[in-house]
C-alpha cells in the first residue's frame, strides 16, 4: 500500500479524524508494520502527541487536521513541530 491509497481510505469515513494504527490494519487488512512505515514517510498525514484512550498512536490526513483543529492547537503544533 502506498501513501494515496492509505490517504484515500482514511478519507473514506467522513465522521472519522483520527486513526490508530489497529485501525488502518483492520480497515486495509495491511500489517501494522508497514501501515506506519507509509505514514511516517509520507508528509500527507500527521500523527498527534496526544494518545488514544489505551495509549496508541493516533494518525490523520494533514487536510483533516487543518480542518478540524482549533486555531490553538495549529500554533502549538506549529512550535512543536508536531499536531496535538
Amino acid at each position: 500500500m502506498d501513501a494515496e491509497q492509505l490517504y484515500a481510505t482514511m478519507k473514506q469515513d467522513t465522521s472519522k479524524v483520527w486513526y490508530t494504527l489497529e485501525d488502518i490494519s483492520e480497515i486495509t487488512n495491511e500489517d501494522v508494520f508497514n501501515i506506519e512505515k507509509v505514514l511516517n514517510k509520507s508528509d500527507l498525514f500527521v500523527r498527534s502527541s496526544m494518545l488514544s484512550k489505551n495509549g496508541e498512536q493516533l494518525y490523520t490526513t494533514k487536510n483533516d487536521f487543518k480542518k478540524n483543529a482549533s486555531f490553538a492547537q495549529k500554533i502549538i503544533g506549529a512550535f512543536k513541530n508536531r499536531i496535538d
